[in-house]
C-alpha cells in the first residue's frame, strides 16, 4: 500500500509505504508555515498563500521514518520546519542541501542522495537506514542545468509481492520539472512501473541573470507523462505564493491547462490524466 498526502498547495508531501505489514513514512520537502527567504529578504521572501494542513510536524500524527530534500532552496529545505523533526530521523538530501543541513548540527545522520544513471539498477541506491525494499536516488537532467533546478528524485520501491525479483515501481518527484527526455531510460534501471509522477503545470520564469526558467510547466509535463506512462500524475509546486523582494517583481508565471499543453506539443487527441490534490488531500495506490 502506498499513500501520497499533499500537506499544502505547494510541494510538501507525506509519502507512506507499508512493507511486510510495517509502516514507513517519508516526509518530502516540508515547509509548513512561516516565511522562506533565499539569500536575503530584499531578494526573495515568500509565504504560503493558504495554510498547510498542519502547522507542525508533530501534528501529522504519525512517526516520521525518513526525510527527503530535493533542493537547497528554502522552500524545499526549510530550517524551521526541519528542526521539528526528531534528531535520529535519517535525512536524504541532494548535495548542496545535505551540506546546509549538516551545518545545523541537528540530525544524527544526513545522507547525500546518490545519482541514478542509465543502466544502473535502482538497488544500488538503497542507502543505509532505508528498508531493503526502498531506495532514493537523483536523476539528473541531460540538458544544461546550471542552477540544478531540473532534476528528479526517484523513490523506487518493491511491494511485498515483488521481493526476490529485480523489478520495482517508483515515484518520480520533480518539483521544478526535468526535461522529459531525461526519463527515457527508466527501464534500464529495473523500474517496471511509475506509480506516480509529481510534476506541476505552472511554467515559472525569472530573467536569465536570476536563473531563467525555474519550473518547466505543462508542456514538459505532458511530454514526461507520455514518456513514463505513470499510474497517476499529480501536480506539485504550483502554489501562487505571497512574494516580496526583487524576485517577486520580475517573476513570470504561465499556467497551462492539460489541453493547451497537449496542443502545443502536437499531442492533440492523446490522453493525459492529471490530478490535483488540494491541501490535506491524499490518494492511495495498491
Amino acid at each position: 500500500m502506498l499513500t501520497l498526502k499533499h500537506l499544502n498547495e505547494d510541494t510538501s508531501w507525506l509519502i507512506s509505504f507499508t512493507f511486510q505489514g510495517n509502516p514507513f513514512n517519508v516526509l518530502v520537502d516540508p515547509w509548513l508555515k512561516g516565511p522562506q527567504t533565499d539569500f536575503w529578504k530584499a531578494f526573495s521572501t515568500q509565504e504560503h498563500a493558504s495554510p498547510s494542513c498542519v502547522a507542525h510536524v508533530a501534528d501529522l500524527g504519525v512517526e516520521i521514518h525518513a526525510v527527503v530534500i530535493s533542493h537547497e532552496w528554502t522552500d524545499h529545505c526549510h530550517k524551521a520546519t526541519l528542526l521539528e523533526v526528531a534528531k535520529n530521523v535519517p535525512v536524504y538530501a541532494t548535495d548542496k542541501a545535505a551540506s546546509i543541513i549538516r551545518s545545523w548540527k541537528h540530525f544524527t545522520t544526513v545522507h547525500n542522495i546518490p545519482p541514478l544513471s542509465s543502466g544502473q539498477s535502482w538497488t544500488t541506491a538503497s542507502i543505509n537506514g532505508l528498508p531493503k525494499q526502498l531506495s532514493v536516488s537523483r536523476i539528473a537532467s541531460k540538458e544544461s542545468d546550471f542552477a540544478y533546478y531540473h532534476a528528479c528524485v526517484c523513490i523506487a520501491y518493491q511491494t511485498d509481492a515483488e521481493v526476490g525479483t529485480s523489478k520495482a515501481k517508483c515515484i518520480l518527484y520533480t518539483p521544478h520539472g526535468i526535461p522529459w527526455a531525461s526519463l527515457e531510460t527508466l527501464e534500464s534501471n529495473d523500474i517496471a512501473q511509475v506509480s506516480a509522477l509529481l510534476h506541476g503545470m505552472h511554467e515559472v520564469t525569472n530573467p536569465k541573470v536570476l536563473g531563467g526558467k525555474l519550473n518547466l510547466g505543462g508542456r514538459n509535463a505532458v511530454r514526461a507523462f507520455h514518456t513514463v506512462r505513470p499510474q497517476l500524475w499529480i501536480g506539485t509546486h504550483d502554489e501562487v505564493k505571497v512574494g516580496r523582494g526583487l524576485v517577486a517583481r520580475v517573476l513570470k508565471r504561465r499556467i497551462w491547462t492539460v489541453e493547451e499543453a497537449l496542443k502545443e506539443e502536437g499531442l492533440v487527441g492523446k490522453d493525459a490524466d492529471f490530478k490535483t490534490l488540494r491541501t490535506g488531500e491524499e490518494v492511495k495506490l495498491e
